[in-house]
């Protein structure tokens, strides 16, 4: 909560200063509304801002996940949101300054969409019912986003970059944790090439998030929305499909925590690969399966950067719920006990 604090009164300056804001919201200027933290982001500081009746939510980045520029990154998922918007499935983009003149942080205001986390045990369908919506949108051929034409490879290269940052850090954690992530590196890249020949072979894309943890559903009246597009790309639909699943995404944080049985795994995917032609369904089966280990990989080194950054102390924002999930998930035994069946 501290960079929310720290930040709060300058974005409060910034909104009363900065009339060209309103009239992009729909509303004449003015200096009377409420602004508010919204906690929980890791990377994103967040806000809710109400005036007259409406509600928007002023996001900051403070940094890139896929190694843009901070003016570049906000301006990504501006346009992100501006390509979804048809789908009512994800907020609407209200305004965008990428200057970082007035504010050291790029600004997006975006609609601010009512709702609960995900639940595992009741939404699955309404989860299934948005993602295949979402995959299945057309995009252009001249389009503004980053494309892994290897989905497998740029997960792999995106493990290995996360654990050296943690490497060279001198891999803070307890002892052995290090050694086991260079084995399942070495294990991963053993079979890299065969497995990306799959999905060389059968290519499918689509727009994917590719952070689906259950705080970025936002579910009312049995409709599953979708915010937190910074990372999203044209690739493998698989990605999002197997984040959503894996254990480290189902049991993020406690109070949304859910392990998934394989009959709770198979109900999701049947709801999930009904929009498809029938020939595509044994496919995207099998390259979720192919997958699994590639993003469990990435989520585990992702750990292990996040608990480099904080030893160097390099992190903007921190919670202790974070951190304490973070050690669970860098346990050896609960990593060699999630991939024993993918490896």
């Amino acid at each position: 909560m501290n960079a929310l604090r720290h930040y709060l009164p300058q974005v409060r300056q910034y909104l009363q200063q900065q009339r060209e804001i309103w009239p992009a919201l729909g509303l004449c200027p003015t200096i009377r509304f409420q602004l508010t933290p919204i906690p929980g982001g890791a990377i994103n500081l967040n806000y809710h801002l109400q005036v007259w009746g409406r509600h928007f939510v002023v996001r900051l980045n403070t940094v890139s996940q896929i190694g843009l520029d901070p003016a570049a990154q906000i301006r990504y998922e501006y346009c992100t949101l501006q390509f979804l918007k048809s789908t009512s499935l994800t907020p609407r983009p209200r305004y965008l300054d990428d200057t970082l003149q007035i504010l050291p942080l790029g600004l997006l205001i975006e609609d601010y969409l009512p709702g609960r986390p995900l639940n595992y045990r009741r939404d699955l369908a309404a989860a299934a019912r948005t993602l295949a919506i979402i995959h299945r949108l057309p995009v252009a051929k001249r389009h503004p986003f980053i494309v892994q034409d290897r989905p497998l490879q740029a997960l792999f290269a995106e493990s290995q970059h996360q654990a050296d940052v943690f490497f060279a850090a001198g891999a803070p954690g307890k002892p052995g944790l290090a050694a086991l992530l260079r084995e399942l590196l070495e294990r991963a890249s053993a079979r890299l090439s065969r497995d990306e020949a799959h999905f060389a072979a059968h290519p499918i894309r689509s727009l994917v998030n590719g952070d689906l943890n259950p705080a970025n559903w936002l579910v009312r009246q049995g409709t599953a929305q979708l915010v937190d597009w910074e990372r999203a790309q044209i690739t493998s639909p698989a990605l999002d499909l197997t984040h959503l699943l894996n254990i480290t995404t189902t049991t993020w944080r406690d109070e949304f925590a859910h392990v998934l049985s394989p009959a709770e795994e198979e109900f999701f995917l049947n709801a999930y690969v009904a929009s498809y032609p029938l020939a595509l369904r044994p496919v995207l089966r099998w390259q979720f399966q192919l997958m699994r280990l590639y993003t469990y990989l990435r989520a585990f080194s992702w750990c292990a950067y996040w608990r480099a950054r904080c030893y160097l102390d390099q992190v903007t924002i921190r919670e202790a719920a974070t951190d304490h999930k973070i050690s669970q998930y860098l346990e050896p035994a609960f990593m060699r006990a999630t991939l024993q069946s993918y490896l």
